[in-house]
């Protein structure tokens, strides 16, 4: 331990020890073992080839989450009922279209539509008024 404790610090002497105290600490405490785990079948074998264990791996997610959930209908009936909010239903106006796609950032993946950003900033009142009908369209 005395070996090490000279190499406390690997920036105290110079950097050729700093090399020399990290071989010290994993001659110490020994390597990190790492452990894995097989992956199993519902009898509980062991899966060896890879092939099989993601085909294993698929039928796990594909049980998990294709499962059915049934609902009483019922419950669900009793749950309060919110008011509609009647300002969600108005359109919105070309100030603020105009408003949030200035605060758009530059060179991000384009949306779902596959228009960039750009387009619509750099576009002017022609792409306002030519986009206001299709946010009434996705509106609704």
């Amino acid at each position: 331990m005395v070996a090490v404790q000279g190499y406390r610090n690997p920036y105290m002497y110079g950097c050729k020890y700093g090399a020399s105290f990290y071989e010290a600490v994993k001659a110490v405490y020994g390597p990190k073992s790492q452990t894995t785990h097989p992956v199993r079948t519902k009898d509980d074998t062991n899966l060896i080839k890879d092939k099989d264990t993601l085909s294993r791996w698929a039928k796990h997610f594909v049980e998990l989450l294709n499962q059915d959930n049934s609902v009483d209908q019922t419950i669900v009936d009793q749950q309060p009922q919110l008011p509609t909010m009647s300002e969600l239903q108005t359109l919105p106006t070309l100030e603020e279209i105009s408003a949030a796609e200035n605060n758009l950032e530059n060179h991000r993946a384009p949306g779902a539509d596959g228009i960039p950003a750009e387009i619509f900033k750099h576009g002017g009142i022609c792409c306002y008024s030519e986009s206001t009908p299709s946010f009434a369209v996705r509106g609704h």
